[in-house]
C-alpha cells in the first residue's frame, strides 16, 4: 500500500494539483474579493514584489487593490466590470502572483 501512495504522490499531475490547492487555500474569500497576505523580511523586498505583481498586473490587464505597511503587502482582486465579483480574471492573477512568491 505504501508503493502505491508513494508513487501517487510522485505523480506529477497530483503534484501540481496539490500545488493550486495549496495557493487556494491561501487567499481568502471576503466580501466578494479574494484576499491574501504576504509578510517580507524588509520593505525593499516587498517593494520588490510589488513591482512584480504590477508587472503581472499589465499582463493580465487586471489590476488589485494594493495595501503595503512596512514589510507586510495585502492584496485583494475583485472583478469591477462585472459588479465586484470573482470572477476567472482574479482566480488567473492569483495563481499568477503565489507563482512570484514562491
Amino acid at each position: 500500500m505504501k508503493s502505491i501512495q508513494r508513487d501517487v504522490m510522485s505523480d506529477p499531475f497530483v503534484s501540481l494539483l496539490l500545488h493550486s490547492l495549496a495557493c487556494f487555500i491561501m487567499w481568502k474569500e471576503i466580501d466578494n474579493k479574494l484576499i491574501r497576505e504576504y509578510q517580507f523580511d524588509t520593505f525593499s523586498e516587498a517593494f520588490v514584489f510589488l513591482n512584480a505583481v504590477a508587472r503581472l498586473a499589465e499582463e493580465h490587464q487586471h489590476h488589485p487593490a494594493i495595501y503595503n505597511q512596512f514589510a507586510r503587502v495585502r492584496l485583494e482582486l475583485t472583478t469591477h466590470d462585472v459588479g465586484d465579483v470573482i470572477t476567472d480574471l482574479d482566480r488567473h492573477l492569483a495563481r499568477a502572483i503565489d507563482a512570484l512568491a514562491q
